[in-house]
């Protein structure tokens, strides 16, 4: 009866113990989508930045250098930020890890600061 009874505990603790996965489970695909969303952020902005590219040591873009003054490179460029802002804005705070809401948060006044510079007249 006695080793009944303990099992019984044992089984009982373990079992209180075991994590919810499907949380888990959920907040590891958000982590993931968020840490791809960052990825592809910085693989446009090498694209359309090259230069920037070129000083972080990847050559891939070294033969393209867009004409940053053109309302058209403006354009792209204000799209740009605002469709990263609002991809990233997606993200709840309360699912993400403190590092990931760092990040987040740097992104979004990087988005912001950047349509805020891109909104004065010349």
């Amino acid at each position: 009866m006695k080793k009944i009874l303990k099992l019984l505990c044992f089984t009982a603790v373990f079992t209180a113990c075991k994590k919810d996965s499907k949380t888990t489970d959920t907040t590891m695909a958000n982590s993931d989508d968020f840490k791809n969303v960052l990825d592809s952020y910085y693989q446009e902005s090498l694209k359309m930045f090259p230069l920037n590219a070129t000083s972080a040591g990847d050559n891939r873009y070294n033969d393209i250098l867009p004409n940053a003054l053109s309302d058209d490179f403006i354009e792209k460029e204000k799209a740009f930020y605002k469709e990263y802002k609002e991809k990233i804005s997606a993200f709840d705070d309360a699912n993400l890890n403190e590092n990931d809401q760092l990040s987040k948060a740097v992104l979004i006044w990087e988005c912001d600061i950047n349509l805020e510079s891109l909104s004065f007249e010349d």
